[in-house]
């Protein structure tokens, strides 16, 4: 009898799509970042005609006859001020362009809401259908008609061709998006989306971002924090996505551009909850530490000590060195250095 080999784990490859949706319902579920861009790229026929205090995030999952259970990407609600009408604005974001017409998907959506409010004996709500693309090319809207065999022109008016709110951050230029430096979380958030599938004119970018949102204001408020953090995790996830390791891409970054890397990626290790910092140490903090000691940059390794036992003071020396692949000795000394008392753990 014939011995059964072992099977052997297949490498962990991220998903495109996920890996993009993820970033983009993270931020975009923050209203506040949701109010910024309504009141900066919406038309004013939309963001003038709605109540913004009263967004609110809802539940997303509709149960549709033919498709099972289904999911659209976001949904606010709000009202419209001068008669109090349910709006819901909805939200697909898109990486890529779709293969079939987007109207289709959006039709479902729009049938289901409705579906709802017949259920709820309500009036059927006004629903605004966004579509946020930041895909590598242009998006083009074109009606449904051109899904079509040819027929008749009097026949288009026969389907159901929504029209819909796009936002396609190839058609906005950069110098667009950083005139509203007001609010500096929007332009890091449409920036790296933007470049996201140029990780070369991204990694330019680096030290626009750092001073976007890594400032001493930014660093107070909640949802900037999250912000800073997702955008390092994301271009991690981008890195190892086009199999490129941390190393060879910051080989590519101007000096400004690692240093604000640095920057970055340090707060990201320092700040994480211990769930995720696990599962996002790997590559990031291997190449973040053998650049301190390639280049003799001690004074980093020992900040990034630092900050972990800023944030996480009840963690050991062991299990901190372990995690930072260092002498638990090193962790001792620095957790000396900055007033901090041994675990109970340890004692």
């Amino acid at each position: 009898m014939k011995e059964s080999k072992p099977k052997t784990r297949k490498p962990h490859r991220p998903n495109k799509r996920k890996i993009h949706d993820r970033f983009f319902k993270l931020i975009m579920a923050d209203s506040d970042m949701t109010r910024s861009l309504i009141k900066g790229f919406f038309p004013k026929h939309v963001s003038e005609e709605i109540s913004l205090d009263l967004l609110e995030l809802i539940p997303t999952e509709h149960i549709s006859q033919q498709l099972g259970i289904s999911y659209s990407d976001l949904r606010y609600r709000t009202i419209r001020p001068k008669n109090g009408a349910r709006v819901i604005l909805h939200f697909e974001h898109k990486s890529y362009i779709p293969a079939f017409p987007i109207q289709l998907q959006l039709d479902e959506y729009m049938l289901a809401l409705w579906g709802d409010d017949r259920r709820q004996r309500r009036v059927l709500s006004r629903v605004v259908p966004i579509v946020f693309y930041h895909g590598k090319r242009r998006w083009r809207q074109k009606p449904l008609a051109e899904t079509f065999e040819e027929g008749p022109i009097e026949w288009d008016s026969f389907l159901p061709d929504i029209q819909y709110l796009l936002i396609d951050l190839n058609a906005i230029q950069e110098e667009v998006i950083l005139q509203h430096r007001k609010a500096p979380d929007l332009c890091t958030f449409l920036i790296t989306l933007k470049f996201a599938h140029d990780l070369e004119e991204l990694g330019k970018r680096l030290p626009l971002l750092v001073s976007l949102s890594w400032s001493r204001e930014a660093q107070k408020e909640l949802g900037s924090v999250v912000l800073r953090q997702a955008v390092v995790h994301y271009i991690n996830e981008l890195l190892a996505m086009n199999k490129i390791s941390v190393s060879a891409w910051k080989e590519r970054l101007s000096d400004e551009g690692r240093e604000a890397w640095m920057r970055m990626a340090e707060e990201y290790l320092s700040t994480i909850p211990e769930g995720l910092l696990l599962d996002a140490m790997g590559d990031l903090s291997k190449e973040l530490l053998e650049q301190g000691r390639q280049e003799g940059r001690e004074k980093t390794l020992q900040t990034i000590i630092a900050n972990m036992l800023r944030q996480m003071p009840d963690w050991s020396d062991e299990k901190i060195a372990q995690i930072l692949g260092v002498e638990a000795s090193l962790v001792a000394q620095i957790r000396q250095q900055i007033g901090g008392g041994k675990p109970e753990s340890d004692q």
